[in-house]
């Protein structure tokens, strides 16, 4: 997940040691050519943005703005990203071949057009979202969490894509896969599943099944 704080000079590096206070870490200094922080997972970039492989901890960003930073960019305009050098070469062919081979329902599930994954010298970021709520953030961070993790344990993943006679089933199948499972994930799932057609329970509609044995 990237966070924009736009901090610069000595604003960055109180930046940084706010974050070595609140874990404990040492930051490690890359200089040339991307003159940004490492703090165990947390990257903070040249230009003030602060990337983390996961969802950011809410005591994290509270303790910022208690320090005076303030982000340059509300909720609603969601941007994640994670550090280049979190993934393998592997890791990154089997997550660009699972959002290949998910295109049509993970497209639907959010409601756009395209499924972008742009690598630079430092990020992986996913320019999916457009306004979102808080809430809607939070799925969705879980969501890239999941998918980048399972990216990371596969050792090959087929991207060949297909189409969905019932997407809510066929995509819960997959959340479940990824480990959306119990009732701390139940809002999630909600979100994740409300723009998709057919039936979450049932593969085939028991109803038309029904209306079938009524009519033999």
């Amino acid at each position: 997940m990237l966070l924009q704080y736009n901090v610069q000079g000595n604003g960055r590096k109180t930046l940084v040691r706010e974050i070595e206070a609140f874990t404990g870490l040492t930051a490690e200094y890359e200089g040339t050519p991307t003159f940004a922080y490492q703090i165990g997972p947390y990257r903070v970039t040249r230009n003030g943005e602060l990337i983390c492989g996961y969802s950011v901890p809410e005591d994290l960003i509270t303790a910022l703005k208690n320090a005076g930073f303030e982000q340059t960019t509300t909720e609603s305009d969601l941007v994640i990203s994670y550090p280049v050098n979190k993934f393998t070469e592997l890791a990154l062919l089997n997550l660009q071949r699972l959002v290949r081979a998910k295109a049509t329902l993970i497209k639907h599930a959010l409601g756009v057009n395209d499924l972008p994954i742009e690598i630079t010298d430092e990020t992986v970021s996913f320019p999916w979202f457009g306004k979102v709520t808080p809430e809607e953030a939070k799925a969705y961070a879980h969501f890239l969490d999941k998918l980048v993790k399972l990216s990371m344990k596969l050792q090959r993943v087929t991207s060949q894509p297909r189409e969905y006679s019932n997407e809510r089933y066929s995509f819960r199948g997959f959340l479940l896969k990824l480990g959306f499972i119990g009732k701390e994930y139940k809002t999630d799932r909600r979100i994740l599943l409300k723009n998709l057609s057919g039936n979450a329970s049932f593969l085939h509609d028991p109803k038309k099944n029904n209306d079938k044995d009524t009519e033999a």
